[in-house]
């Protein structure tokens, strides 16, 4: 028995592409979103369409704090103040396309 040549060598036709030897999974990291105080222009990441967020103010921790030091301070009257003035609450930002949460925002 007598071993046979290989067959000449012929490249591929072209537009060729070789089949995958192995599967890769890549994941991609989302991207933080920067917020700001008012109303921020991006793309939701939960329904993909370019929107402005819409901005509610809630009540935080430190706004109950600096009503209680205003109540031991005996300053009554004013303890309605940091739940009048933006700077003293968490400012939430929504997706107005799908009422998604989007990031807080706090001062």
């Amino acid at each position: 028995m007598s071993k046979q040549p290989p067959p000449p060598y012929s490249p591929p036709p072209p537009g060729f592409v070789p089949p995958p030897t192995s599967h890769v999974n890549v994941t991609i990291a989302p991207q933080p979103i920067a917020l700001g105080p008012g109303p921020t222009a991006l793309t939701c990441p939960h329904c993909h369409a370019r929107v402005t967020t819409t901005v509610k103010t809630t009540p935080s921790t430190r706004t109950h704090i600096i009503a209680l030091l205003l109540c031991l301070f005996v300053l009554i009257p004013c303890v309605c103040l940091p739940y009048c003035c933006d700077s003293c609450q968490t400012l939430q930002h929504f997706c107005p396309n799908c009422k998604a949460y989007l990031g807080a925002y706090d001062n």
